[in-house]
């Protein structure tokens, strides 16, 4: 599934308006997180592949492409 978002909570006023300002600077920088099944073969490496989005009565979602389907090239380094 695509990524969609994230929600940020404060506990404190204080942390609420630092965290305010370092997303109104651009501070901020995004990381993303997968669950894999096994472990992959190396610590580092890039995953090309291709991918389709296919609509679901969900909403879209993205899949990888079966051969022979024309879909976006996409790599991901890890």
């Amino acid at each position: 599934r695509d990524t969609s978002g994230v929600l940020v909570v404060a506990r404190t006023r204080l942390a609420a308006m630092k965290l305010a300002e370092a997303f109104r600077a651009r501070e901020t920088k995004k990381t993303y997180w997968a669950l894999v099944k096994g472990v992959p073969p190396k610590r580092e490496d890039k995953i090309s592949t291709w991918l389709i989005k296919e609509p679901t009565p969900d909403g879209d979602r993205v899949r990888v492409a079966k051969h022979g389907e024309k879909g976006a090239d996409h790599a991901v380094s890890y």
